[in-house]
């Protein structure tokens, strides 16, 4: 399969496109080899960041004890005090290799709640780290174009490294599914 190679100052802008609201279910697919990830890589964003509204998918070494996380984040208020904040984050606590191919599917139900997220790397389904679970039912749309490898909601979170097969569902896929996606490809 054809993959595309970012360089730390490249990136996709696909337009207003994808605008999941907070109670829609979703899954990403994505097939990573990132070469170096210092702070929060964005692999895919659809995020206002006046409004502090969207979601973010990424690999970050911020969160966790260790470098290189998957991260999930939805927003509806992302600024404020930690308590006023109105936002979903979780990480997989499994460490993201470098310079290696890895398949993470990012599943979210729409049930407003961490709960309703998951993340698999290379098909196998990770135990998640809550970092915050205050989204409510405020909405997450917004107008501002969706990125891939490149989001305004983290300062310099260009990737580095290469993406492969890149799918979008406007569903979450089952554990079924995403094994037969990962064996496929």
């Amino acid at each position: 399969s054809p993959t595309l190679a970012f360089d730390t100052t490249n990136y996709i802008t696909i337009g207003d496109h994808f605008n999941f609201e907070y109670n829609n279910s979703f899954t990403y697919s994505i097939w990573v080899y990132a070469n170096a990830v210092n702070g929060t890589k964005v692999l895919f964003s659809k995020y206002d960041s006046s409004a502090a509204r969207g979601y973010v998918i990424s690999i970050s070494s911020t969160y966790g004890s260790g470098p290189n996380r998957a991260f999930f984040g939805l927003y509806n208020k992302g600024s404020g005090s930690v308590s006023t904040r109105k936002t979903l984050q979780v990480y997989s606590p499994y460490d993201m290799t470098l310079n290696t191919w890895k398949n993470i599917v990012f599943t979210y139900d729409g049930n407003s709640l961490a709960s309703g997220a998951k993340i698999y790397v290379n098909s196998v389904l990770q135990s998640l780290t809550t970092n915050q679970d205050t989204l409510g039912s405020n909405t997450i749309l917004n107008s501002e174009s969706a990125t891939i490898a490149k989001g305004n909601y983290y300062d310099g979170g260009y990737l580095g490294g290469n993406l492969g097969p890149y799918n979008i569902y406007n569903r979450a896929l089952s554990a079924n599914e995403v094994l037969h996606n990962y064996n496929a490809l």
